[in-house]
């Protein structure tokens, strides 16, 4: 098991503008994204890092309340849909950027050493409050990017458990992944809906190189990263 030690970025000290910029982010109507990034500069984060991200679960439950309701009164799908990738997407983000200065600040490199991507029915932004979200981490192939690139996988996993989100995921490098979906139609449905979300986008975009060749899958347009 992987010992997950959380260590404050160096110089974290944290300014009256700061301060009042995180009490803002705690608003209940503050995206979840900006107030989960906002915790890194928050007093007493690091000491018990899990704890703040738990506070933030009522924003999850306020808003898969008022999506039920919304279908309840038979409300547009499709809008419900949107309004749920978004706040999954922005809760995968956060959890991220959390993890890479909990327990990724002092590799020697600012290179991500992963990728988390979207697939299946959350890569293609049909996946509602009810449904697991589908991830898939990417990582470089060689040894000292898997031991961090572990370390912030192990973290997010928790923090997505602690705000209430159902999640499953795969761990794996692009070409096993490539090859992976070239041998199994599900999944191969699984990855042709892959979605960047966050970390290195090169190791995205190496799996979208791959994927065509190795499924029969059209060749995606480029894409930025976010």
């Amino acid at each position: 098991m992987l010992d997950l030690v959380y260590e404050p970025p160096r110089a974290s000290r944290v300014d009256q503008r700061t301060a009042q910029s995180f009490e803002a982010l705690q608003s209940p109507v503050a995206p979840l994204r900006c107030a989960l990034r906002a915790l890194a500069s928050a007093p007493d984060f690091y000491r018990a890092p899990h704890e703040a991200i738990a506070a933030l679960r009522p924003r999850v439950e306020h808003a898969r309340g008022r999506l039920a309701l919304d279908r309840k009164i038979g409300g547009a799908r499709a809008a419900r849909l949107r309004g749920w990738t978004r706040l999954a997407d922005g809760a995968v983000i956060g959890l991220a950027h959390l993890a890479r200065v909990c327990v990724d600040a002092a590799a020697r490199s600012l290179i991500p050493p992963f990728a988390v991507i979207a697939v299946g029915e959350y890569g293609a932004g049909s996946c509602d409050p009810d449904t697991a979200l589908d991830l898939q981490y990417l990582l470089p192939t060689d040894e000292e990017s898997w031991e961090r690139g572990g370390r912030i996988i192990a973290f997010m996993r928790i923090g997505l458990a602690e705000l209430g989100l159902a999640h499953g995921d795969a761990v794996g490098t692009a070409a096993a992944c490539a090859r992976l979906a070239g041998g199994d139609p599900a999944a191969t449905a699984r990855f042709a809906t892959a979605r960047f979300l966050s970390g290195q986008f090169g190791l995205y975009a190496e799996l979208v190189r791959m994927l065509p060749r190795a499924t029969g899958l059209p060749a995606r347009k480029r894409e930025r990263s976010k």
